[in-house]
């Protein structure tokens, strides 16, 4: 469970919140979808970016006004202690979502890409790795998501230099093809940040003031919308909507075929060391979220030991990466729900943390009324 009397420094809290950030914005972005709305996720995923720092700063106003220990917190308080509970839950299974999202991603370039194995070999390699970073904690996975973040910044800004050259502005349009699926786009883009944006709010009590909160949003929130949306404007000034339709991981491309371009050699191989310094930094990521959503089952149901918890987790996510990337006759009707879920399930996260919030502001605004009027 979440431990109130472990401290988390706020230098650490914010290298690993940029670091889930990056890994969310960039890594896990869908090509297939993102060609449904042409070349403009440059456009949308800043906008996803504002729309959930919005959300994010009514979140925050209703834990800072509700006085209580963080997100959890605020949920018992607004919506009674049954129904609170509930909605926790389904913060956790939010949180483990986001632990499969990214994962599934890297698992199916790696069948397509680098091995010619089978990927119910590769998803089970790339769990227990997981499963071994979850197991050495949040002080643990935060530890090494500070130096990773270091790696994955660098890789980015090289990828940025080395391809440069590529650029071309007439790459960027047409713009928005069906302005009603990048409406719906961009929402969803904004609700798969949520998860990481929630973490500071959720650990509020081991960062020890409000004061640290909001330092580690002020540092890592524009340096992740910087690179955000570097990247994404890089990787349309590369390559056409239509080509995005091949793609699985367009970022991979990016280096891939830029980096064959300069001959035989290191630099010729490049792209899968960068490869595998992006998969790790999307191990951390995925580990951080199932450390969170066990903290958060631990305090909802008063489990002291948490990694019992966080193997049933693992386990949950080795089953979705698999039925995800392999067709099972017997598991079609399961397939379609998550590729569902997957696409718009986002979405499904915004009523679960703007409505006790809302609830917690409304209440709190009664109260000062009353207050005013004795």
């Amino acid at each position: 469970m979440i431990k109130q009397s472990q401290k988390y420094g706020v230098a650490d809290f914010t290298k690993t919140l940029l670091l889930i950030l990056c890994t969310s914005s960039i890594f896990a972005m869908n090509a297939i979808r993102g060609a449904s709305w042409n070349n403009s996720s440059f456009i949308t995923m800043p906008i996803a970016f504002a729309i959930a720092s919005v959300l994010l700063t009514v979140i925050f106003l209703s834990v800072t006004k509700s006085g209580k220990g963080g997100l959890i917190s605020v949920y018992e308080e607004s919506m009674g202690e049954a129904v609170g509970k509930i909605m926790s839950v389904l913060l956790t299974l939010v949180f483990i979502g986001a632990a499969v999202l990214p994962l599934i991603q890297f698992i199916n370039v790696m069948h397509d890409l680098v091995y010619n194995v089978e990927i119910t070999s590769l998803a089970a390699l790339v769990v227990i790795i997981l499963a071994v970073l979850c197991l050495s904690g949040m002080e643990g996975v935060m530890g090494a998501a500070s130096v990773a973040v270091y790696i994955v910044l660098i890789s980015i800004l090289f990828m940025l230099v080395t391809t440069s050259e590529s650029f071309d502005v007439y790459r960027l349009f047409p713009m928005l093809g069906s302005y009603g699926s990048a409406v719906s786009a961009t929402f969803s883009q904004s609700a798969y940040l949520l998860p990481a944006m929630l973490m500071p709010l959720i650990y509020r009590k081991n960062l020890q003031s409000d004061t640290s909160v909001r330092r580690v949003y002020k540092i890592a929130l524009p340096v992740a919308f910087v690179f955000c949306t570097a990247v994404h404007l890089s990787i349309d000034m590369v390559y056409s909507y239509n080509e995005f339709e091949e793609m699985k991981m367009p970022m991979y491309h990016l280096y891939h075929i830029n980096l064959t371009q300069l001959g035989e050699g290191f630099t010729s191989r490049i792209d899968k060391l960068l490869f595998f310094m992006w998969l790790g930094g999307t191990l951390l990521t995925s580990a951080l979220y199932i450390c969170t959503a066990s903290d958060i089952f631990g305090r909802l149901f008063k489990k002291m030991d948490a990694r019992p918890v966080r193997i049933v987790f693992v386990i949950i996510v080795l089953c979705m990466c698999i039925i995800d990337s392999v067709s099972f006759v017997r598991f079609n009707e399961l397939y379609t729900v998550l590729d569902r879920i997957k696409k718009n399930g986002g979405i499904i996260l915004l009523p679960i943390v703007l409505v006790p919030s809302l609830i917690v502001l409304i209440k709190c605004r009664k109260g000062a009324g009353k207050g005013d009027e004795a």
